[in-house]
């Protein structure tokens, strides 16, 4: 599986040093997907999954639905001015979460 793309590799070991995940069991139904999706659908999946570090093939199964539907998800429009504005000013009291763990 890891021959398939750079982005499948990294998540094939991402699973492999997932602590009380039956890995290898995992790993087989992560191949039959691979089978019944094709190439292009389970590396977009994967490469996903291994963002938010999934372990759930349920998860990954709702995932390959998103991405069928909307195969490209429009950005967000963000207003520039949002963090200037009074409202946002006032519900900015509590601490900002650390989100880092995302960032990969």
């Amino acid at each position: 599986m890891r021959a398939l793309a750079p982005e499948v590799a990294a998540y094939v070991d991402f699973i492999l040093g997932t602590p009380g995940l039956l890995r290898h069991q995992f790993l087989r139904r992560l191949w039959a997907r691979h089978q019944r999706w094709g190439s292009a659908l389970f590396r977009r999946t994967v490469e996903r999954a291994h963002r938010y570090h999934i372990t759930s093939l349920e998860t990954l199964e709702r995932i390959a639905r998103l991405l069928l539907d909307d195969p490209a998800l429009p950005e967000p429009l963000v207003d520039p001015e949002l963090e200037r504005r009074p409202a946002y000013q006032e519900g900015s009291l509590t601490d900002t979460p650390d989100l880092s763990r995302y960032d990969d």
